[in-house]
């Protein structure tokens, strides 16, 4: 169907349909698709599907393919493939040539990217954004996730305090992603709130994190 000319199917829904086969010859095709497609999306769409597949014999190929004339585009998507792979060094190798700008801030298509490999470079993105007031409170958020606690606790009790259920929601995620005994205590507390949907929201976060303890203790 792909190669088809009368195929009535977009190219680009062949290339999804076949990235729910994980075989050889798939990832074959990909490459081939890759190195041949007139389509940004679609080669694009085969690189996201070959970290998917985590087709790590694919990687040879990308490795090469970084280095032709090629849209940032598919640099960051062969970078984000390589972090689905935990591939993490190339992929900061890659990132680190062509995603900051003139300031030396990381470029927004980047930072999924940097995010995922848990890089240096994400934590800078979203420090950055922490010092604007009207994006500190997200910013906090993702900081949480990547390690930073001190300058982003204080964010979310003040969040919590706000009664703004946006900013709760967010801030009982901050506070998960914390997880000391303080952090958990809070979040218990919060499963008694007079705001149904943070009650519920504090109750599932619980039980997700004591679902996963049981599963590591399983293992």
């Amino acid at each position: 169907m792909y190669y088809s000319d009368t195929s009535t199917i977009p190219k680009h829904h062949v290339i999804w349909y076949l990235g729910k086969v994980n075989c050889p010859e798939v990832i074959d095709f990909y490459i081939d698709v890759i190195s041949k497609d007139t389509s940004e999306r679609v080669r694009c769409d085969a690189i996201l599907y070959l970290g998917w597949l985590r087709a790590e014999k694919s990687i040879p190929f990308l490795m090469e393919y970084i280095h032709k004339p090629i849209s940032p585009r598919e640099k960051v998507q062969i970078a984000s493939t390589l972090c689905v792979m935990e591939k993490y060094d190339l992929a900061i190798n890659i990132l680190d040539q062509f995603c900051y700008d003139e300031n030396g801030i990381v470029i927004g298509d980047c930072i999924w990217s940097y995010y995922m490999a848990g890089s240096e470079s994400a934590i800078k993105f979203f420090e950055y954004y922490f010092k604007k007031p009207e994006s500190r409170l997200g910013a906090a958020l993702k900081l949480a996730q990547l390690g930073v606690y001190d300058k982003t606790y204080p964010v979310f009790i003040e969040a919590l305090k706000s009664g703004d259920t946006n900013k709760m929601h967010i801030a009982l995620n901050g506070l998960a992603a914390i997880g000391d005994k303080k952090s958990m205590r809070l979040i218990k507390e919060h499963t008694k709130n007079e705001n149904q949907f943070i009650a519920k929201r504090a109750q599932n976060i619980l039980h997700y994190i004591e679902m996963k303890r049981r599963e590591k203790c399983d293992k």
